[in-house]
């Protein structure tokens, strides 16, 4: 009848509208996957640049803010004699 055969290709469009809209996701989300492991790649390839806490100076073997003032201060006062 005029029904089914109405109601089949209603049902084949949507099923053809499914298929290109779960194509047309999965391609955005691949993007998107792309875009992520791209940043990921880089964020750590950054990371790796940083200071290595075994290539810097230990808390202890730096200056205080006072410890620097006080330097500064004493070099102000010989520098003028």
């Amino acid at each position: 009848s005029a029904l089914a055969s109405a109601k089949s290709e209603l049902e084949g469009k949507i099923t053809a509208a499914e298929t290109a809209a779960k194509g047309h996701a999965d391609t955005e989300v691949g993007k998107v996957q792309s875009a992520l492991d791209t940043y990921k790649s880089e964020n750590n390839a950054a990371v790796a640049l940083k200071a290595n806490s075994a290539d810097v100076y230990a808390k202890t073997e730096t200056y205080t803010k006072t410890e620097v003032d006080n330097l500064i201060a004493a070099a102000h006062t010989w520098g003028s004699f």
